[in-house]
């Protein structure tokens, strides 16, 4: 892919919208910084790897690094600067990809229903946790859920939230696949959720943890087989009956991360968290990529911060591995 022509190209469909000479600037600035960025990690760039670094899990990312940086931890007025200028980043890739999205090379621009308080009005900081929760806390985390879920026998939102953060932590689903599970997908005799709409097109089985996620979801499907809706499949639904939306999940996992991990976190974290386990616990990045349903994993940020743990600690903690029997 010839990426200098498809910045001119979008750079002719943004003047062509009579946008003002900085807008068009800021917009192109935006655009070019990421991608000359990427190119030279990749090396080069072509369609796949393309439509890869543009997807929803990246730019997400690529924004919640900007609001972790520590740059400016010292002055208040720089660092409400941060949360600013990710607002007019995302502005700029809302844009590209509407125009990707025109010229058939993407599918959707996400970025457009994303709410942007759920990534900066209510975004916490944390120097610790940035973009993955450490095994020791998510060990801990994972037990408060479960307590909680076990004990909510009348509070049917409970168990559906937690429901929802214990598919997230053990299946490393993105919050967007997750409306799509349907009740008759999940096979908890052979301790599965079989054809998963994958954000690629392709559907696939992912594993139900035994221990813990197993017996919550075993508890959640018998509720709704009593209270919920007969008119719909979706396994998780709002209050209103429907498909649940990715809003709402990102909400549901701020609100337990807030309260039991004392800072927000994003569905994005325990998709990263999930990956980080496998790949401690000797996974080979080719079983991630398939768990993860990437097309390839090229970011050196796993690899580094995977590496920077194990020299640290000199061990890995057994937690996917010992507890999923």
């Amino acid at each position: 892919m010839d990426v200098d022509n498809l910045l001119t190209t979008f750079e002719k469909y943004l003047k062509a919208q009579n946008l003002s000479k900085n807008t068009v600037m800021t917009y192109m600035d935006d655009v070019s910084y990421y991608l000359s960025e990427k190119n030279r990690v990749e090396n080069s760039l072509d369609g796949k790897n393309f439509v890869e670094i543009m997807n929803e899990d990246n730019l997400l990312k690529y924004f919640e690094n900007i609001l972790c940086s520590t740059k400016y931890d010292n002055d208040t007025k720089l660092k409400s600067k941060l949360k600013r200028t990710v607002s007019k980043k995302i502005s700029s890739f809302s844009k590209f990809l509407e125009y990707l999205k025109r010229e058939k090379i993407i599918d959707t621009n996400y970025i457009k229903t994303l709410d942007r308080s759920e990534l900066i009005g209510k975004y916490e900081k944390s120097l610790e946790h940035k973009n993955y929760i450490d095994q020791k806390e998510l060990y801990d985390f994972t037990h408060k859920l479960c307590e909680i879920a076990n004990s909510s026998d009348k509070d049917f939102i409970v168990l559906r939230d937690t429901s929802i953060l214990l598919v997230l932590i053990f299946t490393g689903l993105r919050a967007s696949e997750l409306g799509d599970i349907r009740t008759s997908d999940v096979d908890l005799k052979n301790n599965r959720i079989d054809d998963v709409s994958r954000k690629r097109g392709k559907e696939s089985m992912v594993p139900i943890n035994k221990r813990f996620l197993k017996p919550i979801l075993k508890k959640y499907l018998g509720f709704r087989d009593i209270m919920g809706p007969r008119d719909i499949d979706n396994l998780f639904y709002n209050k209103m009956n429907r498909r649940i939306s990715r809003q709402l999940v990102y909400k549901i996992v701020e609100k337990y991360s807030l309260k039991f991990l004392g800072y927000k976190i994003h569905p994005h974290t325990l998709r990263h968290t999930f990956a980080t386990c496998l790949l401690l616990n000797g996974a080979t990045t080719a079983e991630v990529r398939k768990m993860l349903d990437h097309e390839n994993i090229t970011s050196t940020e796993v690899y580094e911060h995977v590496n920077e743990i194990k020299s640290k600690y000199n061990l890995i903690n057994n937690f996917y591995r010992g507890n999923n029997e």
